[in-house]
């Protein structure tokens, strides 16, 4: 079944010619590293731009930028017969390393190489966490308070009515 999905994503993509690859790598409870990789696409059929899990990808070795290029270029290129020309962008959900946004030898570096265009950026919520880091107190207990209000509307739906509503 997530072959047929994947086949038809491939198909819409290789309609339209553009799609937007994100990736996350992490460590599992194991200690394995993995390579979450999603994309984002025009979806024909449905007339929408649609966010889908495009593949799981298993790093036996490293977990440098070079190396994880070349898994993701694998992938994309030959497991699935798409071509870098067609991406647009590509997010990194990482903690910032050299490895994976330098740009001499960085996984950044090796986008770029196959594709001039493609804009790069870090995902928004390791860009909070490194703010968070260096914030002032004073700024800290501010988005503190602001995080619980934020929660409690959240936590249930007449919560969620009321202050829309409200507003």
């Amino acid at each position: 079944m997530a072959q047929d999905v994947v086949s038809q994503i491939v198909e819409s993509i290789k309609i339209d010619r553009r799609f937007a690859i994100q990736i996350d790598e992490s460590v599992d409870v194991s200690d394995e590293a993995e390579l979450l990789i999603y994309v984002r696409y025009f979806h024909v059929r449905k007339d929408a731009i649609v966010d889908e899990i495009f593949g799981f990808k298993h790093l036996p070795e490293y977990t440098r930028g070079d190396y994880i290029f070349k898994i993701l270029d694998n992938f994309v290129t030959v497991e699935l017969d798409l071509e870098w020309k067609w991406c647009v962008s590509v997010t990194v959900y990482t903690d910032g390393a050299a490895s994976m946004i330098g740009y001499k030898s960085g996984f950044v570096c090796r986008i770029h190489e196959k594709n001039a265009n493609v804009t790069w950026q870090h995902c928004i919520i390791h860009r909070e966490n490194l703010v968070a880091k260096k914030i002032t107190p004073d700024l800290h207990e501010t988005l503190n308070v602001a995080v619980k209000v934020i929660n409690l509307i959240k936590s249930h739906a007449l919560n969620s009515r009321l202050f829309k509503k409200m507003c």
